[in-house]
């Protein structure tokens, strides 16, 4: 398969058809949603996923690569035909609970609870619920959302598994959506969210483009420490048993 990048109908969004596979993450999905990776999520080599992660999600390409070593180290990076390393499928994904896929996701259900890979649109209103004025949501409004979907996991879910790794990706994921259609300091617009979690379509039409320059590692542990400290704060009075870590 040709690259992504010299895809003609690149940009164009498109509903994935029956035979095409997509994953748990919105970002990679919606990039294959807009030809900016294969549509059909399948031989996904990893540099236009580095690519398109920086050109159409504003995610630059130092942060970009180690979001892709960090799938090499859990097993989800591997030799596809003639065009060297990347994913198989989107589905490769998806089979790697408490890898890469977790508990406690916004946009889908644990896996004990129902699909890891198929959008909850119930759990996307939750979060978006947690704006104040029903147009912006802050930093502490996803931080909070984030509590409270991690306190549904330990109460619904007896299988519940989030060890370091994957609370760990949890404030990562708080960090992307405020580095993808955040402001500078992460303020996130509702409206551009829910096109992008709803729809795993990027929100071009309502205003939205991408960072320029790209956001990198030091914006990301930025926004990442930022949301691990938040959830300190909330966990004091319910008492979660996450782990921080050292930073």
């Amino acid at each position: 398969m040709a690259s992504a990048e010299r895809r003609a109908d690149a940009g164009d969004w498109q509903q994935p058809g029956p035979d095409d596979i997509r994953g748990p993450c919105p970002g990679l999905n919606a990039l294959a949603n807009h030809g900016f990776l294969p549509r059909d999520g399948k031989n996904i080599h990893i540099t236009d996923i580095v690519t398109a992660m920086n050109d159409h999600l504003g995610i630059a390409s130092d942060f970009g690569l180690i979001q892709v070593a960090g799938a090499g180290v859990r097993g989800a990076i591997s030799i596809i035909d003639n065009l060297g390393l990347g994913l198989k499928s989107f589905q490769t994904l998806t089979d790697s609970h408490n890898q890469i896929e977790h508990d406690a996701s916004f946009t889908r259900d644990d896996l004990a609870l129902g699909s890891n890979f198929i959008i909850n649109q119930t759990l996307i209103s939750q979060l978006l619920s947690f704006s104040k004025d029903g147009k912006i949501l802050t930093p502490t409004d996803i931080a909070e959302a984030r509590q409270a979907r991690l306190k549904d996991s330990f109460t619904r879910n007896p299988q519940v598994t989030l060890e370091q790794k994957q609370t760990d990706a949890c404030w990562r994921e708080g960090a992307l959506i405020s580095l993808v259609v955040g402001d500078e300091d992460g303020n996130v617009r509702v409206d551009w969210l829910k096109e992008w979690f709803e729809n795993e379509r990027l929100p071009f039409a309502l205003g939205w483009a991408p960072a320029s320059p790209a956001h990198g590692i030091i914006a990301n542990l930025k926004f990442t420490n930022q949301y691990k400290s938040l959830a300190k704060e909330f966990n004091k009075e319910d008492g979660l048993p996450l782990k921080f870590g050292i930073i």
